[in-house]
């Protein structure tokens, strides 16, 4: 039997891009005060701000999870810590969420894991994503995960999703004409 030990996690580039909003936001702030001398209003702004933006930021860093052959042990954004057995996950759901917004679209892939008392959410933009998706297939497929955990169509969309093939319509210029239901 192959070894299966990898994590799935957010990108750290992410974090540095909220980091140098927040600097700048924080330049523009203290920029205010120079000027206005509005000190009470800028601390606080400040007191209510810093706390929001080192949550975001933390928050990320500490989401992981981290696949050992049939455990699937979970870091939450909160910082709670679960373990998933393999045998345990009794529902896999391909989900994708498809929104416009003023000058464009936007399309997000999740897949959702759930035992009897945890549920597990990972989306496409996360390191590894690809890699679980095959792990859960290769699972489902082994009958390792009960077979009615997932519906034909999330398998399908696994496979899809292991190949990266979702990356593709990502990027992709006109997202318009995609139907993703008819997608195999």
């Amino acid at each position: 039997m192959e070894k299966n030990n990898f994590k799935v996690f957010y990108s750290k580039k992410i974090n540095i891009v909220t980091a140098i909003t927040a600097l700048v936001i924080e330049i523009v702030i203290i920029g205010g005060v120079i000027s206005e001398y509005n000190l009470l209003a800028v601390i606080l702004f400040e007191v209510i701000f810093i706390p929001i933006v080192l949550i975001l930021i933390l928050s990320d860093l500490l989401f992981k999870v981290d696949i050992s052959d049939e455990v699937i042990k979970v870091r939450t954004n909160s910082g709670r810590k679960y373990k998933i057995d393999i045998w345990d996950i009794n529902f896999v759901e391909c989900h994708r969420n498809y929104s416009r917004f003023k000058g464009g679209t936007s399309m997000h892939f999740y897949i959702i894991v759930a035992t009897k008392t945890e549920k597990l959410q990972m989306e496409g933009t996360m390191i590894g994503f690809d890699k679980m998706a095959g792990y859960l297939l290769d699972k489902l497929q082994a009958v390792e995960i009960d077979k009615k955990a997932a519906s034909s169509k999330c398998k399908k969309t696994l496979a899809w999703y292991k190949t990266n093939e979702y990356k593709k319509i990502i990027t992709k210029q006109d997202q318009k004409n995609i139907n993703i239901d008819t997608i195999e």
